[in-house]
């Protein structure tokens, strides 16, 4: 008993009153309730223990009930590299939910991210850690889910058919109703896709399932541009692209000739001869409609590297309210005159640099420029441009004697010029 222990503390610390009156405090509590020691009822802890051990069953992991853990599941990093290089898929058609800190879960498509090493990039791109991501979508169907465990990239938790089944079954039942969805997954399927369109809402890699067919009927053939002609700009240009050529040699197959620089007014589908001598006379009035002749000059300060999705360099034009008011009406009236105007993203004025070309993607075994070969003149500054003249141009490979792209008709933008000689028109026409 636990009294017994007590009586002999007390004999030994005989003498010493202030301990004496704790252990005879002691002693008057504990006696009553007749505790006892677990040398006198050695069974008593052995029996609290088992007991621990039969509630910590009653949470048991289902699988172990046959034997078994689950099988590890293949992680979002996987995925992301299978939609990257396996050539059979088409990145365009997936999307990503993920987790934000502040909203919830968002989904958006998977080339619109940037998947290369977040330490490396920049808060100019969009990036996100892999823990955040919750699941993968072909189209409407998700093939990989963290929380539900499901796994159809892969069949890891289970799944029996392959993706290239899962995908040809579900495009089966769910034919694509409006052409747009395949416009944007050929978007970037030509290796010969043109220089201007390198927006980053459209710029892809990925190649088409052999048997898989797109319309290409509503695909951008033409486009407005003025031509960035200004020598400090293309001698600032060329001495970016040798600074790149430096860092990494194998990017110079990806520059953009600097005989070919120009800003992007509009993209346009022209699909017969009709179309593009409507588009040319609309381009012709709009100098007169828009009272070009009496405004003052356009004019382009570029300042600065920007890039689009870590896939396109640039320079970066500065914000001109006047510039950007101009671009609005001038699509607005090529609209109503009937033109195919492609308005599916923001406008974002800029000369291309450097374009990632497939090829090179498969060289480089990535889709992203490295920051680094670029980082250090990011905050350089190129010139100014005059917007003197619009061009009509051909998206081709062909050019014209000076190297620039071949075009349809030139308008002039200035407020001091005449326009095109009548005869010269009427033949373009």
């Amino acid at each position: 008993m636990l009294t017994d222990d007590l009586m002999e503390l007390s004999i030994t610390y005989r003498g010493k009153p202030m301990l004496m009156d704790i252990l005879s405090s002691a002693s008057n509590k504990i006696e009553p309730h007749n505790l006892v020691t677990e040398q006198d009822n050695g069974h008593s802890s052995s029996k609290r223990q088992q007991k621990k051990r039969k509630n910590k069953k009653q949470f048991k992991d289902p699988a172990e009930d046959i034997g078994q853990k689950l099988p590890a599941m293949k992680t979002a990093e996987d995925c992301i590299a299978r939609i990257q290089w396996d050539e059979g898929l088409l990145a365009e058609r997936f999307s990503v939910g993920y987790i934000d800190r502040f909203i919830g879960v968002i989904e958006k498509p998977f080339t619109d991210f940037c998947w290369q090493d977040l330490a490396a990039l920049d808060h100019t791109v969009l990036a996100i850690p892999q823990h955040r991501i919750q699941y993968f979508k072909y189209r409407e169907l998700k093939v990989w889910d963290k929380n539900e465990r499901l796994d159809m990239m892969f069949g890891s938790t289970g799944c029996d058919q392959s993706l290239y089944d899962v995908i040809k079954e579900y495009d089966d039942t769910h034919p694509i109703e409006t052409t747009q969805e395949a416009v944007n997954a050929v978007q970037g399927h030509n290796d010969e896709l043109s220089d201007d369109d390198d927006d980053e809402s459209t710029f892809t890699f990925s190649k088409a399932m052999a048997d898989v067919s797109y319309d290409h009927s509503d695909r951008p053939n033409h486009f407005v541009a003025i031509h960035v002609s200004d020598p400090q700009i293309v001698a600032q240009v060329a001495a970016v692209q040798a600074h790149i050529r430096g860092k990494d040699a194998r990017l110079a197959a990806c520059f953009m000739p600097t005989s070919v620089l120009h800003v992007t007014i509009a993209m346009l589908t022209l699909g017969n001869q009709e179309e593009m001598s409507d588009c040319v006379r609309a381009l012709h009035d709009a100098r007169f409609r828009l009272a070009l002749h009496e405004r003052p000059p356009l004019e382009l300060e570029i300042d600065g590297i920007g890039n689009f999705n870590q896939r396109v360099i640039y320079a970066r034009p500065r914000r001109n309210e006047s510039f950007l008011l101009f671009i609005q009406q001038l699509q607005d009236l090529l609209l109503n005159a009937g033109v195919h105007v492609h308005r599916s993203f923001d406008y974002v004025p800029h000369v291309t640099i450097l374009k990632m070309s497939r090829p090179m993607c498969k060289t480089l075994r990535s889709y992203y420029v490295d920051q680094a070969t670029y980082v250090d003149r990011q905050a350089d500054y190129f010139g100014k441009q005059l917007c003197d003249r619009a061009y009509l141009c051909e998206i081709s490979e062909m050019r014209n004697a000076e190297g620039f792209y071949r075009s349809l008709t030139d308008v002039s933008l200035l407020p001091d010029t005449h326009e095109m000689h009548k005869d010269s028109f009427e033949e373009e026409l």
